[in-house]
């Protein structure tokens, strides 16, 4: 059964706290900050030789940039345009990278479209991408909306290139309530979403 919600019943919190991070200003007293090192592990993807592109037979995606522009895959990579086999993936030292995982650009300009997608399927990811991998006890979705709103482009190491590493990711703050709240917001952000995409239509 979909949730309903009515704009006019949500109330303000009794209490707000400073969060001591200035993207996220104030924030609910009873909410934790927690720096995304606490709750996730990140990993960095690997070089894909371009002779070992272009086959669609093998036993795991192996994703590129582009995959995430692939229509359908706006959220959840769904479809992809290479795979490799395991042997050959280990042979790149190539890691794989668990369904549920978050994957985002790293470099270059497609940084800074600040792109975030889920993992279906277990996946090898190239080196222009990075994946966080989310320990258990937290919403998942949750997580992927607050990320989705960091601009990466504001921590990009300096140099000729934007490029952000594994530490600089890991060191962001987030903003946590209780785990029943963040399902609760994020069951409101489907419902708002699902209001705006009728609306369009």
């Amino acid at each position: 059964m979909k949730a309903k919600f009515k704009m006019k019943s949500l109330k303000p919190y009794p209490s707000y706290k400073d969060s001591g991070v200035p993207w996220l200003g104030k924030i609910p007293a009873h909410w934790k900050v927690i720096r995304f090192k606490r709750i996730a592990n990140f990993q960095s993807g690997t070089g894909f030789p371009l002779i070992e592109q272009g086959s669609i037979d093998d036993e795991v995606p192996f994703l590129k940039v582009s995959d995430m522009n692939l229509v359908g895959n706006e959220t959840w990579i769904r479809t992809w345009n290479n795979t490799i086999s395991k042997k050959k993936a280990i042979e790149l030292g190539a890691a794989l990278i668990p369904a549920g995982a978050i994957i985002f650009p790293k470099v270059g300009g497609a940084l800074l479209t600040n792109k975030r997608r889920f993992l279906v399927h277990d996946s090898y990811i190239d080196n222009n991408i990075m994946a966080c991998i989310l320990n258990k006890g937290h919403e998942k979705m949750y997580i992927f909306h607050q990320f989705s709103q960091i601009d990466l482009g504001l921590l990009v190491q300096t140099g000729p290139v934007p490029a952000i590493n594994e530490s600089t990711v890991s060191e962001i703050k987030l903003a946590f309530p209780p785990f029943p709240e963040q399902r609760a917001i994020v069951k409101f952000l489907d419902w708002a979403e699902r209001r705006i995409r009728f609306i369009v239509a």
